[in-house]
């Protein structure tokens, strides 16, 4: 064992060590925790911009269809009467929460705010939905 040198057998000392290695192994769990809180919230991965530009999402042949049988009809959610909020088989309604679509489309199927509710998008309905908003949620 080595030997301590006068002042490290001092009280004060050996406390302000304990203290530093304590707020040490504290900010290193307090970073470890929060680094994997904010991945499992993680944003939507947005296709390349070449990808969104080659795919040339249109709301009428892409986005409206796919809205109706993945949000309204199928699960009866977005539809007139239906539990969630919007009919999102009308432009207006799905293009002005088209950010708050964007935002749920990509939490983890476990979190109560995911969408589509009870379902799943495959990767490419995801990409023409993240393609149709990146380029501004047109009514084309």
């Amino acid at each position: 064992m080595a030997r301590l040198l006068p002042f490290q057998k001092h009280k004060k000392f050996i406390s302000l060590k304990k203290n530093i290695l304590l707020l040490s192994v504290t900010l290193a769990a307090t970073v470890f925790v929060l680094q994997g809180c904010l991945n499992d919230k993680g944003s939507v991965p947005l296709p390349p911009e070449t990808f969104c530009d080659s795919l040339d999402v249109s709301y009428n042949l892409h986005v409206k269809p796919l809205a109706e049988t993945k949000c309204a009809n199928s699960i009866g959610c977005h539809v007139s009467g239906g539990s969630g909020p919007g009919d999102f088989s009308t432009y207006t309604a799905l293009s002005g929460v088209s950010q708050t679509v964007k935002i749920r489309l990509g939490l983890p199927a476990t979190d109560g705010l995911h969408m589509p509710q009870g379902g799943t998008l495959t990767q490419e309905e995801l990409d023409i939905f993240l393609c149709w908003i990146e380029d501004g949620a047109l009514n084309n």
